[in-house]
């Protein structure tokens, strides 16, 4: 979700093993930036416009992650945010039930501001 005053996208509600482990390997590698990706998504009636990424930084705090655009987001842009936070290759319903994937996908949500 945008923060309150839309200058960042917070995702929280992160389990303690996902935070721990973002923790862990931030303190390992200060520079991972891919953790959360965002991109800006055409207009529907423009079919020349392509999704854009856009660029920032992303700051692990507590128990929520936030990314920081370089650029302010624009009013009334769609924006889709793609996760590895928190995802997993199979639960134990999952492998009982024959519906296991053999890729990790990410979580993904699409905000408009």
């Amino acid at each position: 979700m945008f923060s309150e005053d839309s200058t960042a996208i917070v995702i929280k509600n992160i389990d303690a093993t996902s935070l721990y482990e973002l923790k862990k390997d931030n303190k390992d590698h200060p520079h991972m930036q891919n953790i959360i990706s965002v991109v800006l998504m055409p207009i529907e009636t423009d079919s020349l416009q392509d999704e854009k990424l856009i660029s920032g930084r992303t700051i692990i705090q507590d128990n929520f992650v936030v990314f920081k655009p370089e650029l302010p987001f624009n009013k009334n842009e769609t924006y889709l945010v793609e996760s590895y936070i928190g995802s997993k290759f199979a639960d134990k319903s999952k492998l009982f039930k024959g519906t296991v994937k053999y890729n990790l996908e990410p979580q993904k949500q699409l905000l408009k501001r």
